[in-house]
């Protein structure tokens, strides 16, 4: 993601420069270094259960050496540093989805083709994902609103309305979640219009209203592929534990990934009308009928994580 910056006055500086500090105080949206600054933990593991230690003095992780000196976080190291595992037992954490819709007895995935100049995994294949700057639960729920546009098209006494798909779960209320849906659609509007996409453009503005939103409470798909637990430790106290999901440590970048996956009911006389990418590096959705669609050399390590459990899940049934 990339929502800008702005520089940091001094108190929120310090207040970022360690790991435990953000993750019980992330930075929010629109706020200076929203989604430039992230969490290092330890990892562990036993069995199916991961374990994600922050204590106070680990360091925060700056997304560059440019956001590194902009915020003042001189003794921070960057992403990259811990990709290539210079800092010790730290590594980057990150957590998303996959989504599934269904809807007339099919399923589609929803998936996102990374743009080609992305630092990493250029022109693969992803679900909303992102590295974590606070809590599991809540960066899950986060990347997969930030990073998706659903709008579901609905019939009714022969007239059509648009809805835009919010996803909400945990007790939450859901009001943050449909402001945000709000100012998405109307930031992204106004990004087509630049690109000449009128006819999705004019979609997104029939998004004006609460009544626009339509919130969806996301359970995970009941899977022995999603077998995996994950708790978040902060100085030895659990804060957050996220169960049947799926896990797996990418070495290569030195990276917890930590994925859920969905299902979306569509009801009869509801259709998917548009999907784009909620966010403003033009990725383009790719809708998928099954796994075995997914071509490995064109996935990140994540989705050929959850290919190949599926893979393995089912030679055992």
């Amino acid at each position: 993601m990339d929502h800008g910056s702005q520089p940091l006055g001094v108190g929120h500086s310090k207040m970022v420069e360690r790991s435990a500090q953000l993750l019980m105080n992330p930075i929010k949206f629109g706020e200076p270094g929203f989604d430039k600054v992230f969490v290092a933990g330890r990892i562990s593991r036993e069995g199916s259960h991961w374990r994600l230690d922050v204590m106070d003095d680990y360091p925060v992780v700056a997304l560059n050496d440019a956001i590194r000196q902009e915020f003042g976080l001189v003794n921070c190291p960057t992403v990259k540093e811990l990709r290539d595992q210079e800092v010790g037992e730290l590594s980057l954490i990150s957590g998303g989805s996959f989504l599934w819709i269904r809807q007339g007895g099919s399923s589609k995935l929803l998936l996102l083709k990374r743009d080609l100049s992305a630092p990493t995994d250029a022109g693969l294949m992803t679900g909303p994902a992102g590295r974590c700057d606070k809590t599991m639960s809540a960066t899950i729920r986060e990347e997969t609103n930030e990073e998706l546009v659903i709008l579901k098209s609905v019939r009714s006494n022969n007239r059509v309305r648009y809805k835009s798909l919010g996803f909400c779960w945990g007790g939450k209320s859901g009001d943050d979640v449909i402001d945000f849906k709000l100012q998405q659609a109307d930031r992204k509007a106004k990004d087509l219009l630049e690109k000449g996409q009128y006819f999705a453009r004019a979609l997104l503005q029939a998004i004006k209203g609460a009544e626009d939103v339509e919130l969806v409470s996301l359970k995970p798909v009941d899977s022995a592929v999603q077998s995996d637990s994950v708790s978040f430790y902060v100085n030895g106290v659990e804060v957050d534990r996220v169960d049947n999901c799926l896990a797996y440590f990418d070495a290569e970048n030195n990276t917890l990934e930590v994925r859920q996956i969905f299902q979306i009911d569509f009801a009869k006389g509801e259709d998917l009308r548009y999907a784009c990418d909620g966010e403003f590096f033009g990725r383009e959705v790719v809708l998928l009928n099954s796994l075995d669609e997914v071509p490995e050399a064109l996935a990140v390590p994540a989705l050929k994580n959850y290919k190949r459990k599926a893979v393995s899940v089912a030679r055992l049934e």
